[in-house]
């Protein structure tokens, strides 16, 4: 992987002093309600997420399966973006993730024409976007694959789970109606309603399912046969 320079200033920065150090130069420190983690290694779809909470504070989560193949200089621009919707969340009550308004993008540009003194800016400087490019990087979990046998619709995924109702971006189900465009599971239903089969899986996935079966098995017997 080609190495930035902005990656020479620290290759392995603390994300919680990051965090603090950017809310204090770009967020009027109005973030203190927000906190950061690393996620679990089963976020391989988005580099970062902001959850909001009902109590009004929210959460930024990093994709550590992601941004490891990345650059700091990457981390940091994922980093920037999720804290710009923790501050529209936190100062504005916006509450829509995907809401890439004209606010967000007042403050993305802020950010990346700033000139204030940063001592943690890139020397290519900040490149906040809307969305990420990390496509490889999101295919290279993506090793479960299903076509459908009407149409050849290829769905990739992380984990073994088929396609099904439950994909429905609104949470229809099967007997509910979605006419959203962003819902593939019924755009696809409405198009061609074909079924899917499952077409490719890691080398010696189902060896190593059964394995688990086998040792949970085992498992279960020795709890049956213990004796009081």
């Amino acid at each position: 992987m080609e190495v930035r320079h902005g990656d020479l200033l620290d290759p392995h920065p603390d994300i919680t002093a990051l965090f603090c150090y950017y809310n204090a130069l770009y967020f009027q420190g109005k973030l203190g309600a927000c906190s950061v983690q690393w996620s679990s290694k089963r976020m391989t779809l988005c580099a970062g997420i902001c959850k909001y909470s009902f109590c009004g504070g929210c959460e930024i989560r990093l994709s550590e399966p992601l941004l490891k193949y990345r650059s700091v200089s990457d981390l940091k621009n994922t980093l920037l973006h999720e804290m710009i919707h923790a501050f529209l969340f936190l100062d504005n009550g916006n509450k829509d993730h995907d809401d890439h308004g004209q606010y967000f993008l007042a403050k993305m540009k802020e950010i990346n024409v700033s000139s204030l003194q940063d001592f943690e800016r890139p020397v290519e400087g900040y490149n906040i976007t809307v969305y990420h490019n990390f496509k490889d990087e999101v295919n290279n979990y993506r090793v479960h694959h299903w076509t459908c046998q009407s149409c050849g619709n290829l769905v990739k995924r992380a984990m073994n789970r088929a396609p099904s109702p439950a994909d429905c971006t609104f949470k229809a189900g099967s007997t509910g109606a979605c006419s959203h465009p962003r819902c593939l599971w019924h755009t696809h239903e409405t198009t061609c309603g074909g079924s899917y089969l499952k077409t490719a899986e890691p080398p010696g996935y189902k060896d190593k399912r059964k394995k688990r079966k086998e040792e949970a098995g085992v498992l279960s017997n020795r709890l049956f046969d213990w004796k009081w």
